[in-house]
């Protein structure tokens, strides 16, 4: 409006909506009828993303959406601590609200280009949690509509290992 241009800009979110890592009592347990109602089915995370995770020392058997054995099409029951459809959906979302704002409709260049990302262009960082890299790669499914979802999967860098990572869980 006043001959300012944006010139960068940063996200800084949280996962999206997951299961819970504790269940009270009295509240629909994993593996119940009840809980499958409440949070539905889980996608599985990609195998190069496992890969990377690997590397960085997670845990397989953390509560935290690993590949699944069970997996249909790529999805499979939830557990305790996967990203839910529902927080996949929310950060596609967002994605979709970026791109319109910085892309579409940013009123003169757009930020960056809306075709493939260039990683000159766009940076994305996770922790070493499955949930968080895979909400990562939701808001770039939302970013980049065009893309596959396996190209956006190696643009998520981590880079801290597990045990080296600052961002520590809330639970033991």
């Amino acid at each position: 409006h006043d001959g300012a241009e944006v010139l960068l800009v940063q996200v800084l979110h949280r996962h999206g909506a997951r299961t819970p890592f504790r269940v009270p009592p009295g509240a629909a347990q994993p593996g119940t009828i009840e809980w499958d109602a409440h949070f539905g089915q889980c996608r599985s995370l990609g195998a190069n993303a496992m890969e990377l995770l690997q590397r960085r020392g997670m845990n397989p058997d953390a509560p935290s959406g690993v590949v699944s054995s069970n997996s249909v099409d790529g999805y499979h029951r939830c557990l305790p601590g996967h990203l839910t459809k529902k927080g996949e959906e929310d950060l596609r979302a967002l994605g979709a609200f970026l791109r319109r704002v910085y892309v579409d409709g940013s009123g003169g260049r757009p930020l960056f280009s809306p075709s493939f990302p260039d990683r000159r262009e766009v940076q994305v960082v996770s922790t070493a949690a499955a949930r968080t890299v895979m909400s990562a790669q939701s808001l770039l499914c939302g970013l980049f509509p065009d893309v596959s979802p396996v190209q956006l999967e190696d643009l998520v860098e981590v880079p801290r290992s597990f045990d080296d990572e600052i961002m520590l869980a809330n639970f033991p």
